[in-house]
């Protein structure tokens, strides 16, 4: 009944407007009341191109392996946990239309429809319909009918599981999720050394098939990740497809509460400090700086800051590290909404590395990992390795309603300080290592800052 309003014929009811600072943010839906907006938070999400669906179905499910025990893991994340995130540098969000003036989206024709559509539900389905699923059908239509992947409605739950996501604490199985670059698939991505997902053997490029039996091919990541989620200690059934031995394979893994280690760090031959950032998360620009601070005391020539695999995170986060490597009133981007309208942001915070810097990235590189990258490359601080980055130069803001709900929807594009959004097209490397074999582009950045 919901994909009903979501895809069809009730796409897009409901009334939207946006205002600067404090304006009255409203939602009308058949029977819904006004909403004030309660404030909003910035975040620039993992990749979720729009590609077609594979065609092949599996025909069985090999046998499951052994179910992993609960597992004690130190509070540390993928997303969830800290009560709330509110980024630091948030451009307020523009009304991005005026529906009152410029969309009738609620004409008398339409409405007669909507009450045509019900009488018939209501005269002809064959059980008794819950009125608020329909009215959030609806809503969630209003959002798909924007024809953004990005742009979506939160009903409560889900905006607090989206908090926990930002924050990087979460109640979970312990692993990013992240869509697949030639589909449309999900796909897990970097599971947690030590938690839940990689005790019981999921690897990173996993494609999620099936959570509790229900097929998740061509679902979102937020949806997949809230399915996924869940309340500690219980067990959720995971079916993935595994590209490589080419099989489906059963997991029942037990939920526990993980705090993503989005930062890792260590000393290279050569004395270069390497840096791995997994996401841009609240909790990350702490282990970031402290990462550098380590590095640097162990007398680091220069910095390798390894951003494969990272699909973005909190704007404020990445803004604030690269913050970290630059000197003093360097652009590190700008953004720029509809009516031409953005923010400039700048370094300010007087530390700045002055040893050489490599950052690598690759296909899986998206959104606040190419914030970072842009500000480094284009302000000659960094030299850029590896294979071309995803591509996600839009910014996402997220504006919560008093009732709990929310709705995330992109607001402006971000340009690297040169000028250029990178959104569709990627930044390219100043110097192209392709993966040959085990992590030979970390081995190139490494002779490169010893000029080997």
């Amino acid at each position: 009944m919901k994909n009903g309003f979501i895809k069809g014929l009730l796409l897009g009811v409901g009334v939207c407007i946006l205002a600067v600072l404090g304006f009255n943010i409203v939602v009308s839906a058949v029977n819904q009341q006004k909403k004030q907006e309660a404030g909003h938070s910035i975040t620039i999400g993992s990749p979720s191109p729009s590609m077609d669906l594979a065609k092949n179905t599996p025909a069985a499910v090999t046998d499951t392996p052994a179910p992993t025990e609960a597992v004690n893991v130190t509070p540390s994340p993928i997303v969830s946990g800290v009560p709330t995130v509110t980024p630091t540098l948030s451009p307020t969000p523009t009304p991005i239309l005026d529906p009152l003036t410029t969309n009738d989206l609620m004409s008398d024709e339409f409405m007669e429809k909507v009450e045509l559509f019900e009488n018939i539900i209501n005269r002809y389905y064959y059980k008794d319909v819950s009125v608020s699923e329909i009215q959030t059908g609806i809503l969630k239509g209003l959002m798909d009918g924007v024809g953004d992947p990005y742009t979506t409605y939160y009903v409560p739950e889900e905006y607090t599981e989206l908090q926990e996501t930002t924050s990087g604490v979460y109640g979970g199985v312990g692993s990013y999720i992240s869509k697949k670059n030639d589909s449309d698939y999900a796909i897990f991505l970097n599971p947690f050394e030590g938690g839940p997902a990689d005790q019981a053997g999921i690897l990173s490029g996993d494609i999620i098939y099936q959570v509790e039996g229900e097929v998740v091919l061509g679902l979102g990541t937020d949806i997949i990740a809230n399915k996924v989620r869940g309340e500690v200690g219980t067990v959720v059934h995971l079916t993935i497809y595994r590209e490589s031995t080419q099989e489906y394979l059963d997991f029942d893994i037990v939920r526990a509460v993980v705090e993503a280690p989005t930062v890792a760090k260590e000393m290279l031959e050569g004395n270069v400090g390497y840096i791995s950032v997994s996401a841009f998360d609240t909790v990350t620009e702490e282990q970031f700086k402290t990462a550098v601070d380590y590095v640097m005391a162990n007398g680091a020539v220069g910095i390798i800051v390894d951003l494969r695999d990272n699909g973005g995170g909190v704007l404020s986060v990445c803004v604030n590290m690269a913050d970290y490597i630059l000197p003093q009133a360097q652009l590190i981007t700008y953004t720029r909404d509809k009516q031409g309208k953005g923010t400039k942001y700048y370094s300010k915070d007087n530390h700045q590395i002055d040893v050489p810097v490599v950052v690598l990235i690759n296909g899986y590189s998206a959104s606040a990992s190419e914030v970072f990258t842009g500000a480094l490359k284009d302000n000659d601080r960094a030299t850029v390795m590896g294979t071309t980055s995803f591509g996600k130069g839009i910014v996402q803001s997220v504006i919560p309603f008093t009732d709990g709900s929310a709705i995330k929807l992109t607001t402006s594009s971000y340009y690297t300080p040169s000028g250029v959004c990178i959104h569709g097209i990627g930044i390219t490397p100043d110097v192209v290592v392709e993966p040959v074999e085990a992590d030979n582009q970390k081995e190139a950045a490494r002779k490169y800052i010893l000029g080997q």
